[in-house]
């Protein structure tokens, strides 16, 4: 099983922007529907316009595509995953980690933490 390693919250240290070789995967809720998933796909979107990544792709809990389809089709490791609309709480800490389970990573993903985790319970 793959751990998670989290960033974000750390008593003010700034974190470098990631290389420009790596994965991206936005992972989301899943509405089980097209338009209602559109705001993941455009986030996802413009993150792979602006050239970060190598490569850029969106990824549902619930419904699809799939995260293991998305790490599938990563192109670069390492992978990381930035969660959409996420808190620290169940969706986070147990859905995508049990999603993660299943999973062959060729390394260890990192995760982002969720805003929400950083902004409510600061390490």
């Amino acid at each position: 099983m793959a751990s998670i390693n989290q960033s974000g919250g750390d008593k003010g240290k700034r974190e470098r922007a990631p290389r420009p070789d790596g994965s991206l995967i936005v992972i989301g809720h899943g509405t089980g529907t097209q338009a209602g998933d559109a705001a993941l796909h455009k986030l996802a979107a413009v993150l792979a316009r602006r050239g970060i990544f190598v490569g850029v792709r969106a990824a549902v809990l619930r419904g699809g595509p799939s995260l293991a389809a998305a790490v599938l089709a990563a192109t670069a490791g390492p992978i990381r995953l930035l969660p959409f609309l996420m808190g620290g709480g169940m969706t986070f800490g147990q859905r995508l980690s049990e999603a993660m389970a299943g999973i062959f990573w060729p390394e260890n993903p990192y995760c982002i933490r969720p805003l929400a985790s950083i902004l409510v319970w600061p390490n």
